[in-house]
């Protein structure tokens, strides 16, 4: 104790030194990741099942269809117009094995409520369940 009542720690006190513990923290963090990562693929494997071979390399995709809105009415279905009374038969013909393609919505920014709502109600009543409305980036140029 000094003069003051304190405890002075002199230099010839040890410090506490950590550094020596980074390399276990490192090993330790490896083997973590890699028993993560080991685990993973195995769950994969299904033991007793042989998955059969794809000719093709390409993933199978489904390409949706394209519903486009223009402002007096006009609608086209992948390019070809149509009414709104033949959109329902034209997505029906659409399906693929009982399910329903993916359906893109360009819709012009100047329709109004009641000129989308009748084609909304026929899309929901068609089945369509994965609808991707298009829109613009309202930062990019025109």
């Amino acid at each position: 104790m000094n003069r003051d009542g304190l405890l002075s720690v002199g230099a010839t006190a040890r410090s506490n030194d950590d550094s020596q513990l980074i390399p276990l923290i490192n090993i330790v963090f490896l083997l973590l990741i890699f028993f993560m990562i080991a685990g993973q693929v195995s769950a994969l494997r299904e033991r007793g099942i042989e998955l059969p071979e794809s000719g093709s390399r390409a993933p199978a995709q489904i390409k949706p269809l394209l519903l486009v809105l223009e402002t007096g009415g006009a609608i086209k279905l992948n390019a070809q117009s149509t009414s709104l009374a033949a959109l329902d038969e034209l997505l029906q013909a659409s399906r693929h094995h009982d399910a329903m393609p993916p359906l893109a919505l360009q819709a012009d920014k100047r329709l109004k409520a009641r000129e989308l709502g009748p084609v909304l109600e026929v899309i929901r009543n068609a089945g369509v369940s994965d609808l991707t409305l298009y829109v613009r980036d309202g930062n990019a140029p025109l």
